[in-house]
Order: structure tokens, then sequence, then C-alpha cells
């Protein structure tokens, strides 16, 4: 599928990568922090790299410092400009890092909006 849609940031890591008890003990937490890891660290770019998208661009389109929840055509917007410099194949929509301090309706609004703009800008691209 052209221009996928996913949440990036706070959302949870799969359970074989890290130490939650570990990670929740930690404000903010980090990558560096080698001790939330479960994986040895010869093998922890792997590891690191198998549980996230590889030779994509992740596109941030939505503003999470700002409270209002954006329109789909706002977003598409966004996807648009990174269109210009990116191909669709490459390309993965996203917030832009994670949601953890918005409301639970406002987070649903924006990733909502996220995924009406990727499937209007997906139409412009593949027209049916």
């Amino acid at each position: 599928m052209l221009l996928p849609t996913t949440v990036v940031g706070s959302y949870v890591q799969p359970e074989w990568l890290v130490d939650r008890a570990n990670l929740k003990s930690r404000l903010p937490p980090r990558v560096r922090a080698r001790e939330v890891w479960k994986i040895p660290p010869a093998h922890l770019l792997e590891a690191q790299d198998a549980a996230t998208p590889s030779k994509t661009f992740m596109i941030g389109v939505l503003d999470l410092g700002d409270a209002n929840v954006e329109t789909p055509e706002v977003v598409a917007t966004r996807i648009r400009r990174a269109l210009d410099v990116l191909p669709p194949e490459r390309v993965i929509v996203a917030p832009d890092c994670g949601m953890k301090y918005l409301s639970r309706e406002t987070a649903f609004g924006k990733l909502s909006a996220m995924v009406k703009g990727a499937a209007v800008v997906r139409r412009e691209v593949v027209p049916s």
C-alpha cells in the first residue's frame, strides 16, 4: 500500500525488545539507555531495525504541540510537500513524534485526520 500510516514516539515498543519496568522508571525514556533493552548489545541495532521500517521515511504530519485537531486537507497538504522530494513508495505517514501529552480525544482526532489525509493523497497518486 502506498502512503501507509503509523504511530511513532509514545507508541509501545514490543515486549520482546524492551524491559518495560526499567523503561517506566526513566523520564523520558531514551534509546541510549542500554539497560532497558532485552537484546544483547551485539544484536541490538539489528533488533531495533527489525522492529522499525527500513529504507523508508516517516513524515511527521501532525503538530503535537498544538491541541487543535488538523483537518484531513491540512494533513494532505503536508503529505504532498513530502512527495515533492520523495516517491510515495518511500513515505510512511506518521505523527510528529509521540502523543503522550495530548488528551485521548485529541490524539484520536489527530490520528483520524492523518489517516483520512493519507487516503486523499493516496487517491491522487493512484487514481481509481
